[in-house]
């Protein structure tokens, strides 16, 4: 991990999975300016909340608090770099602190490439959240175009992982019965979330709309289906009436471009 302590360090946007007193799984959005992330040792991470812009309500600060394994994944849309690891972690007034288990880089592929191009302090009180079970046909619509999400997932021994997810606008599915499809293209053959939900058929989802900082997070049951007839059509994902959403309007003010 050495050599990539500067990549990790230059990062102001930080992708997280959290797991909730319930067991479901949560992905969530951590932005900041430079500083928010610091590499102490190999096996030490520090996200210091003095450089934290978004919400300190976010749900992962009340997850960690009950459950420590986290997964982060550190992207770089601009580039199309994103490095994932996973650990334990301790919230402290001014920090988390994360103990590395695991850490490893990703390849590029499916990274739509968007350029940050100012980050502005977030005001608490202009953000609105909507908690629900089923998802209304204004999300819907969201999801429907989206062309990026992330994605939190978890095994057996409660090793927490955070990745990407990426395709073609409109690449998810939308079925009956509250459900989403969603293809697994080929990427580096590491099959970290499909070997996840072999063991812990759950997720947490996170969609955000880059224009309008709106964060979407679903949190659902998970179905692997591999007898379609395209290749790669093989992880469907869904979120059950009884597990729930998070949406939250206003939630940050972080303006991307689309290259």
């Amino acid at each position: 991990m050495e050599q990539l302590v500067p990549f990790i360090e230059q990062q102001s946007t930080v992708i997280v999975s959290t797991k909730d007193m319930e067991g479901n799984i949560w992905a969530s959005m951590l932005l900041g300016d430079t500083g928010l992330v610091k590499v102490a040792t190999s096996k030490q991470i520090y996200i210091q909340l003095n450089h934290l812009k978004s919400t300190r309500k976010e749900i992962l600060f009340t997850n960690i608090k009950s459950q420590s394994n986290i997964g982060l994944l550190f992207i770089d849309t601009a580039t199309r770099t994103r490095y994932r690891l996973n650990g334990e972690a301790t919230l402290y007034p001014d920090k988390i602190e994360i103990t590395v288990s695991e850490a490893y880089p990703n390849c590029p592929k499916y990274i739509q490439q968007r350029v940050p191009a100012f980050s502005e302090e977030i005001s608490e009180l202009g953000m609105e959240e909507i908690k629900g079970t089923r998802l209304n046909s204004e999300q819907l619509k969201w999801i429907k175009k989206a062309d990026t999400f992330f994605l939190g997932s978890v095994n057996t021994a409660g090793n927490m992982d955070a990745s990407h997810r990426g395709g073609s606008t409109g690449f998810i599915e939308l079925l009956e019965d509250n459900t989403l499809k969603i293809p697994d293209y080929i990427g580096n053959n590491l099959f970290n979330t499909l070997g996840n939900f072999v063991q812990v058929p759950k997720a947490g989802l996170l969609f955000i709309d880059f224009e309008k900082g709106h964060s979407l997070q679903i949190t659902g049951e998970t179905e692997l289906i591999f007898d379609q007839q395209e290749v790669q059509d093989v992880e469907k994902l869904w979120a059950r009436v009884d597990i729930g959403f998070l949406d939250h309007k206003n939630g940050y003010k972080h303006n991307f471009t689309t290259k």
